[in-house]
């Protein structure tokens, strides 16, 4: 992205009104470059207030605050300054009507599916067919693309692109956040919405491996965006899988499984919270959760019963009560004391059981969905003699249909 605009820069001595560019770097970042009259006083550009003089362009900049973090001065009488921005808006003097009808494009970043050149894939989610064909522009791997919707709606599948992008990143284990959104009508850009998303976790352990044809991750997509958005309030599946996928970077063990002490916190207590008190199971004393029957009514629920009644309804088979030692550790010493190769076993098994509770509550095995194991290397070797003597390796996918 980059585009011309006349803004007024309000800092530190005064303002200016100056022609500048608006610019969306490869690694997504958002920047204003101006080049400021001495007289400007580049030297208070610190912060600054930048919005578009009205008239001055088709698309004009909302009021946004923005940092200098660059500054070349070639000559005395003016000043290269590039002004950082977290985000940025803009959008036509008069918009469309409501009922006028638009397309919505989003510019997704590291999505490693969907990849065939020339070849738009479809998706169906709810009651719109989603377009997604291959795009390079940095780290902006894809566009996703919703036509025929009316303007007013647009926030509306804006927030279910973002959910699309939610299970995009659990299935790939690297975060795929939009960079960029734009209303279009009649060819013409009238509202974008840019931003630089955290895009730190590029790659990761898939759970949805890519298939060549992407066939399984669509499947993945639109048989899980209904589960996931009923219960995304229930349990903070964005949080959830947000943690989940940055607990996938493998630099540092304890860390890593720190995150999925917390990833199994965020279960008990939103289990607690929003199943078991409802149903009558526990009664909320602060931040603790107490019983209201049976041998221990009114005392403490404990997280090993917390986390055993929410795998127990949910059907989730293979908690064991070493997770809560393990959590317990990790929380109270900030690390495990074991060996490396114990660590790391305790890691992967661990990380499968939050892949394996997030594919339980979006009810992947409902369709008989496979999926990669984390506790299990990605590939295996078979071994077979040929009728002539020779031996014949091949090596497959670790995949296996999901079973809760």
């Amino acid at each position: 992205m980059d585009i011309n605009l006349t803004c007024r820069f309000k800092y530190q001595f005064g303002q200016a009104d100056l022609d500048c560019r608006l610019i969306q770097n490869p690694d997504c970042s958002i920047y204003i470059t101006v080049e400021v009259p001495f007289s400007a006083h580049p030297y208070s550009w610190e912060k600054c207030c930048i919005e578009s003089i009205p008239s001055s362009t088709r698309l004009l900049l909302t009021p946004v605050q923005g940092y200098a973090v660059q500054k070349t001065i070639p000559f005395p009488l003016q000043s290269k300054i590039n002004v950082k921005l977290a985000e940025a808006e803009l959008k036509e003097a008069i918009l469309p009507n409501e009922q006028d009808l638009v397309t919505m494009r989003a510019y997704p970043t590291h999505i490693p599916y969907w990849n065939i050149p020339n070849r738009p894939y479809q998706l169906k989610l709810f009651d719109k067919r989603i377009t997604i064909r291959p795009h390079s522009e940095g780290l902006i791997t894809h566009i996703a693309e919703i036509e025929n919707i009316q303007f007013s709606e647009y926030t509306r599948f804006q927030t279910i692109i973002e959910q699309l992008y939610w299970l995009v990143s659990f299935a790939s284990g690297r975060l795929c956040k939009c960079c960029r959104f734009e209303i279009v009508k009649d060819s013409n850009p009238v509202l974008i919405n840019a931003v630089t998303p955290d895009i730190s976790i590029g790659e990761g352990k898939f759970v949805i491996r890519e298939d060549g044809y992407s066939k399984e991750i669509t499947k993945f997509v639109e048989q899980s965006v209904d589960p996931f958005v009923r219960l995304d309030p229930v349990y903070q599946l964005i949080n959830l899988i947000h943690i989940n996928t940055v607990s996938k970077d493998f630099g540092y063990p304890d860390l890593n499984i720190l995150l999925i002490a917390n990833f199994f916190e965020v279960i008990r207590y939103n289990f607690a919270l929003n199943i078991g008190v409802p149903s009558g199971i526990y009664r909320r004393d602060g931040d603790d959760f107490k019983h209201t029957s049976g041998p221990r009514i009114g005392k403490n629920a404990s997280f090993l019963e917390i986390m055993s009644e929410f795998c127990r309804q949910n059907h989730i088979n293979g908690w064991k009560s070493d997770y809560k030692d393990w959590r317990n550790e990790i929380i109270h010493t900030g690390k495990l004391s074991c060996s490396n190769s114990d660590k790391a076993s305790r890691y992967f098994e661990l990380l499968h059981f939050c892949d394996k509770i997030i594919l339980s509550l979006l009810d992947w095995d409902k369709v008989g969905g496979h999926y990669m194991p984390a506790d299990k290397y990605p590939t295996y070797i078979t071994r077979e003699i040929e009728p002539d003597g020779r031996i014949k390796f091949s090596e497959y996918l670790n995949l296996e249909i999901f079973v809760r």
